[in-house]
């Protein structure tokens, strides 16, 4: 009776994997990651949406708490001339009429940034030097996570002067026009206020009985993501600024500002040579689908870009006497 003996080397031949076994198990380990990073991805951009919520409800609360203190919502910005209104502003731009601090500054306070607050010198225009570092500060509610863009931006106004900002992805309603409707010579002059349609415009003064279509049929504040004019190439980025306006800069006012002429999203659509078919004073988001807005009674929405156009332009006015339905 003859015994077999036994070898590693057998061993090692019967346990050892072959090519075709060794390519079937990457191809499996492949398929799995696969499956597994738009799962990741997901997981990441809730989370983003998640905290892009946050921040909103933040500013939804911190206006609302603004209103019960001084009975009214913060101008969309505030601008005089030395032949207009002044409203706390010493030294006004005389040709832009546009020279002053936006709804973000005033809002400073009841977002817990009382100290920042509190640098600021609102006795002078926001581009003095005394205000160069406070109004390049990174304030965190104002920032999407979803939007990779940077925390400061440097706006260059029409003579070349050059101002780090803040960014923001987060806009005030000025309502249904266009915001460059405010602009000196278009429609608009050196003495007169520039008014929109909803909660924020040049000196503003809006409250809650202002609001006749009632606070959970008007938007307040709502998403913007970075806007490019070349949607293929994404050259010469357009960042919002919670700050306020830069005087004589180009589309100083919806840095801060946006309309509802358009539905959510509407810039991120392109003409066949890839051009955005929208402006830079639409809103949208890099969320997947629509974008958040916070309405006047201080509830966090997402907005289907789908929404019907005269629906959304009707969010956005406070007044407007329109009869909404679902949403």
């Amino acid at each position: 009776m003859s015994t077999k003996r036994f070898h590693w080397s057998d061993r090692a031949t019967k346990d050892g994997f072959t090519l075709i076994e060794l390519l079937v198990v990457i191809a499996i380990i492949a398929i799995l990651v696969a499956l597994l990073l738009p799962a990741v991805q997901q997981a990441r951009e809730a989370a983003r949406r998640s905290s892009c919520k946050n921040n909103l409800k933040q500013l939804g609360l911190a206006l609302h708490n603004y209103h019960d203190t001084h009975r009214v919502f913060p101008s969309g910005w505030i601008g005089a001339n030395s032949s207009g209104p002044h409203t706390g502003m010493n030294s006004p731009d005389l040709t832009g009429f546009n020279n002053g601090f936006a709804w973000g500054a005033m809002s400073l306070p009841f977002i817990e940034s009382s100290p920042l607050y509190d640098q600021l010198n609102f006795s002078v225009p926001l581009t003095d030097s005394t205000n160069a570092r406070s109004i390049a500060t990174v304030v965190s509610v104002f920032q999407c996570p979803s939007d990779p863009k940077p925390g400061t931006a440097v706006i260059t106004d029409s003579v070349g002067n050059s101002f780090t900002l803040g960014t923001s992805n987060y806009m005030g309603m000025f309502g249904i026009r266009a915001i460059d409707e405010c602009e000196i010579g278009v429609g608009v002059t050196a003495t007169e206020q520039c008014r929109g349609e909803g909660t924020f415009y040049h000196n503003s003064k809006v409250s809650f009985r202002d609001m006749t279509d009632g606070t959970s049929s008007t938007i307040i504040i709502g998403e913007r993501t970075t806007f490019y004019s070349n949607l293929n190439s994404k050259t010469n980025p357009f960042y919002g600024a919670w700050i306020g306006l830069i005087p004589n800069s180009e589309e100083g006012a919806e840095r801060f500002l946006g309309h509802s002429s358009h539905h959510p999203n509407y810039a991120l659509r392109k003409d066949s040579a890839g051009l955005s078919i929208g402006d830079s004073g639409d809103f949208g988001s890099s969320h997947t689908g629509g974008a958040q807005f916070v309405l006047a009674d201080g509830s966090v929405r997402f907005i289907s870009t789908n929404i019907d156009t005269p629906t959304f332009q009707n969010l956005g006015q406070i007044s407007d006497g329109q009869i909404l339905g679902e949403f």
